[in-house]
């Protein structure tokens, strides 16, 4: 995945949550590894793909677990992006689980997504924050504005700051 510029990342309202695995620089192997588990965590929160064979297109996700259909063309790129960690597998248009989706453990995740995100601490800062509201945002159980407060605060200011400091903007 290439880097984005930064009015593409922050565009939409969505903040750099829709386009995150976009705007981490290649380098950032365990920031993407993070990533990938908080979206196979969601996922495995709202109850899809718990069993193996189980396939879904993006909209058919949607539709079977109350995602807004909005949600849709963000669900295909989550469901690339774990295919491409091999957690689902492509097939057409259709995601299937080969085995039970599963987030792997974070906190080992986190600890090396830290330490190799120094550079960039805001990267680590934000998939920090907002890893553990997707499922409530995706299910309309949280507001997106505020997905990813801390003690109250917006960090709308750390999307753009991810934005704008990302090495390809």
């Amino acid at each position: 995945m290439g880097i984005v510029p930064a009015q593409d990342a922050i565009a939409g309202g969505a903040g750099a949550l829709r386009s995150f695995p976009r705007i981490v620089p290649p380098d950032m192997g365990r920031v993407r590894a993070t990533h990938s588990a908080y979206q196979a965590g969601a996922l495995e929160e709202i109850g899809a793909f718990r069993r193996k064979g189980e396939t879904f297109t993006p909209e058919a996700l949607c539709k079977s677990f109350g995602i807004p259909p909005t949600y849709s063309r963000l669900m295909h790129r989550w469901m690339d992006h774990l295919a491409e960690a091999g957690m689902l597998n492509a097939e057409g248009s259709e995601f299937r689980a080969d085995r039970p989706l599963s987030s792997p453990p974070l906190d080992p995740l986190l600890r090396e997504a830290s330490e190799e995100s120094k550079a960039y601490p805001e990267f680590y800062e934000y998939v920090q924050s907002c890893g553990p509201r997707l499922a409530s945002v995706l299910t309309g159980k949280q507001s997106p504005s505020t997905r990813c407060s801390r003690k109250g605060r917006s960090t709308w200011p750390t999307a753009s700051t991810i934005a704008r400091r990302s090495p390809g903007t």
